[in-house]
């Protein structure tokens, strides 16, 4: 029997649309914290990376799943497993030394690092790992201390841009003939009246809306900026 071109298309779209579905309903248990481990542990296993990466993210992971994932011959997978709150800190070291820039950085952002730990990683050897630093939502005033006086430019811009960082460091931050720094800062909800006003006068500061629009800008800041 001839199958016409218009039957044929039907066909595959069907078959695709099956397809969608079983991905999308596995994708859905792959994330599910209630899930059962066995059944993870089959999804972990799946051809498909996507699969393989939401159980790599799921804090209900077991942890030989997570450990099993932490090798995975896919980048993103193994950035999962560094951002997922559930990796135990002994395979997040581990991934430390993973070749790919992408999982370093990737392994700062894990909200359940110690304090530690993220100190520890504000002094790592590879800068962009140290720059991620900054953006763990546990980081402390303390920290950005340590990467506002870094060696690198870009995590001095990270530590300027942070609204816990101490007004006395941004002060000192205000300081730095960077453009990238500089207009981190004019954009930081935290800035002191006095860096905001010198900024407002700083030909490096190309873009004066960040410090009109900042939530710290005083009548004096806008005056200045006037």
């Amino acid at each position: 029997m001839k199958i016409s071109r218009r039957q044929l298309r039907k066909i595959i779209l069907e078959n695709l649309s099956s397809e969608l579905d079983e991905e999308n309903q596995k994708l859905h248990t792959a994330q599910d914290v209630d899930t059962p481990k066995e059944r993870l542990a089959e999804l972990a296993q799946d051809q498909n990376y996507k699969i393989r990466a939401a159980v790599a993210r799921n804090p209900g992971a077991p942890v030989y799943v997570i450990e099993l994932l932490s090798r995975d011959l896919t980048t993103w997978v193994r950035e999962q497993v560094a951002m997922n709150p559930s990796t135990p800190e002994g395979i997040i070291r581990k991934l430390l030394e993973d070749e790919e820039e992408e999982v370093l950085e990737s392994v700062p952002l894990n909200p359940s690092l110690s304090l530690e730990f993220l100190e520890e990683l504000a002094r790592h050897e590879e800068w962009h790992v140290r720059s991620h630093v900054a953006i763990n939502p546990n980081v402390t005033p303390e920290i950005l201390k340590i990467l506002a006086e870094d060696e690198d430019e870009i995590v001095r811009a990270r530590a300027a841009r942070h609204a816990k960082t101490p007004p006395e460091v941004l002060r000192m931050l205000s300081q730095e003939r960077s453009e990238d720094i500089l207009q981190n800062l004019a954009g930081n909800p935290s800035a002191p009246e006095d860096v905001l006003i010198k900024l407002a006068t700083d030909e490096l500061v190309y873009d004066k809306i960040a410090i009109k629009y900042n939530p710290a800008s005083t009548a004096a800041v806008l005056t200045a900026l006037s």
